[in-house]
Order: structure tokens, then sequence, then C-alpha cells
């Protein structure tokens, strides 16, 4: 017993510092300070935290606080978007309908807004339905249903 007290001491000192990142990545987005952003969130980025690689992804989407950057944009929003998250899910549709970052996929779109509508609820469930129909009517049923079928198979990593 004496162990695994001492065992989860330690893993909650060794997470101390990922929260205290945390609060200054959040602190940096909110305040829209793009430089601390990319210094804060980076390093929780890259150890896989989807909030971090949102305000990372976010921030090269605007070209805030340096250049544009739709490649890398996509590229973290595809990271947090495969765990799960709501938000990177539909960004990442949103960039894929736009063709920012890769070539225009409404295939891909379709199926990361079905993924954002199953992962998130109310104004934000409903916005992401309205730009999923608007899409639709871009697709052939073929292409709806292979969307359909891609977001079925999706797994969260």
């Amino acid at each position: 017993m004496k162990r695994l007290l001492a065992a989860l001491a330690i893993l909650s000192l060794l997470a101390l510092p990922a929260w205290a990142g945390r609060e200054e990545c959040d602190a940096a987005a909110l305040g829209g300070d793009f430089p601390a952003v990319y210094r804060e969130c980076l390093p929780l980025a890259q150890s896989g935290d989807a909030k971090a690689q949102n305000n990372l992804a976010f921030m090269y989407e605007k070209g805030q606080g340096g250049s544009q950057n739709y490649g890398e944009a996509l590229k973290w929003y595809r990271k947090a978007a495969e765990q799960g998250d709501d938000f990177a899910q539909y960004h990442l549709g949103l960039m894929y309908e736009a063709g920012h970052g890769a070539a225009q996929d409404y295939t891909q779109a379709y199926m990361w807004y079905s993924l954002a509508i199953a992962n998130s609820e109310g104004m934000m469930q409903d916005l992401v339905a309205l730009q999923r129909e608007a899409v639709a009517g871009r697709m052939t049923p073929d292409q709806i249903a292979r969307a359909q079928e891609m977001a079925r198979n999706f797994k969260p990593r």
C-alpha cells in the first residue's frame, strides 16, 4: 500500500508541470498572445494534448503571430480530431471543404462534420449539421455514402 501511495505521489508531481503548462497555454490562446501560444502550447501539443493542438492549429489557420500556414493548421487539427475532439473535427471539415492545407475534398469534409456532430451537443452540433447539409448539396449520393462509411469506421486514437 505504501508503494502504491508513493507511486501515486510521484505521478502527481510529474503531471504538475504539464498542468501548469496547460494554464499558460490556455491563457495565451484566450489573450490572443500568439507567440506565447506557440511557446507554451507546442510542448503540450507534441505530447498529445488535444486542446493545445487546437490552439496551435487555430493560430496557424488564422495566421496570427506569424504567417498563415494551412498545412500546419491541418496537421494539428488532424492530431486533435483523431483523438475525438469535436472542435478539431469541425475545423478539419472546414479546411477540407475550402481546400485549405489539402486538396478540396467534400467526402473528407462530410466525414469530419459527421464525427463532429456525433461528438458535440447543443449549438455546436446544430452549426456543424448545417455545414454538413451545405456540403452534401455539392456531393453525389455515392460520395455521401462513402463519407458515411468512413465516419462509421473511424476509430479515435
